[in-house]
């Protein structure tokens, strides 16, 4: 089967903090990034640059250096964001 954009997104599982992110962004749009979050070196709009000066290695770097800003946002989210939950339910009297 093709990969394409379509069943890459709707056929895999992925993770899509864009949600997360809107929410500790006052639920505004503007300004959500995860440059803002994630405290990412560079923007992904360099990569295009990079590309047309066959600059590899910086394209790897930026890869690199996404991936484990990603990772360690996720990471933390993954371990606060559950008492954040249990905090509500509480508060709500709802099953835990």
């Amino acid at each position: 089967m093709e990969v394409t954009a379509r069943n890459m997104f709707s056929e895999h599982p992925y993770i899509d903090m864009q949600q997360v992110l809107l929410m500790c962004n006052n639920g505004s749009f503007s300004g959500c990034s995860l440059e803002k979050f994630c405290g990412k070196k560079y923007s992904g709009s360099n990569v295009i640059k990079w590309y047309d000066c066959k600059d590899y290695s910086a394209i790897q770097t930026y890869i690199e250096d996404e991936a484990d800003k990603f990772l360690k946002l996720y990471q933390y989210l993954i371990q606060k964001l559950p008492g954040v939950w249990l905090e509500y339910a509480k508060a709500n009297n709802l099953a835990v």
